[in-house]
């Protein structure tokens, strides 16, 4: 399925429907998940990965769920954000519910508004974050990172897709509460 086809966005729209019976976490997953696959299987972002992550009350942090593209299984297992905040990226993005691009996670400008965990068990130069925030909550987050030497490429029609899906989770998630 090619992002931005017919067939495409009614096979997500038809799991985003399908699944608003079932929990506020299966919608989101649904829902974001064949936008996840198309985009980790263009070839224009081979060797990115997309993650993503949801919020666990117990531990009170984003936790890597689900994913697609290079070593997403260790990815997923060192995705743990804590929601405790702090002025880094992740915070800033899910306090002010933003979208944010990193362009060179290195740069001495970044560099100290990335958290340690990032830099020590994920390493990646260059991510994009997707907040999913509800009633001033984070309560999952969209992660694509390149592992090449090359920023991450998303096309106009990607970034649509990947913003839209996010939004209809967000609004079926708030439909349940």
């Amino acid at each position: 399925r090619e992002p931005g086809s017919a067939r495409y966005i009614v096979s997500s729209t038809i799991c985003m429907t399908s699944l608003i019976v079932y929990s506020p976490v299966r919608v989101l997953v649904m829902s974001c998940m064949p936008s996840v696959k198309a985009f980790s299987a263009d070839s224009e972002s081979a060797g990115s990965r997309v993650l993503l992550g949801l919020r666990n009350k117990a531990t009170n942090c984003i936790e890597g769920k689900f994913g697609y593209g290079e070593d997403i299984d260790q990815l997923i297992r060192n995705f743990t954000l804590p929601l405790t905040y702090q002025a880094d990226v992740f915070h800033i993005a899910f306090k002010n519910n933003v979208d944010i691009m990193i362009e060179d996670s290195q740069d001495k400008k970044i560099r100290e508004k990335i958290p340690a965990w990032f830099h020590r068990k994920i390493g990646s130069k260059f991510f994009v974050l997707f907040p999913v925030v509800i009633k001033h909550s984070p309560v999952a987050v969209i992660y694509i990172d390149s592992c090449q030497t090359q920023p991450i490429a998303i096309s106009d029609n990607q970034l649509g897709l990947l913003k839209t899906l996010r939004n209809q989770a967000i609004l079926a998630i708030k439909s349940l509460s």
